[in-house]
């Protein structure tokens, strides 16, 4: 489908400190290059949605499709390397210049 290739194109981009709006069921993840990302944090003002995101996560795992289960800073970081979180884009809990990148697929 053209959104997902939309969505490979784009976030091959994403580098350094990463920010991901919006990141809803998490369906974006298995499309970044985490050889280029410092570290990763996906929000969604939505508590089931990330319920999803984290269940999503997880499958991706199980089918060794999860992009950032392969950089040794998964392992080795923890969540100061990938987070997901309830957050409001409207008013963000982080400093104005933390990330490198900034996502928001279809979230506004």
């Amino acid at each position: 489908n053209k959104l997902t290739r939309y969505r490979n194109v784009l976030l091959s981009y994403a580098e350094g400190d990463v920010l991901e709006c919006g990141i809803g069921t998490g369906i974006s993840l298995k499309h970044y290059n985490a050889a280029k990302i410092t570290s990763f944090i996906g929000i969604d003002w939505s508590s089931q949605m990330l319920e999803k995101a984290f269940q999503t996560k997880e499958e991706l795992i199980k089918t060794d499709s999860f992009p950032f289960s392969k950089n040794k800073d998964y392992e080795t970081k923890g969540k100061a390397y990938f987070k997901i979180m309830v957050a409001d884009a409207h008013d963000l809990p982080f400093k104005d210049d933390q990330f490198d990148t900034v996502v928001d697929s279809l979230s506004l």
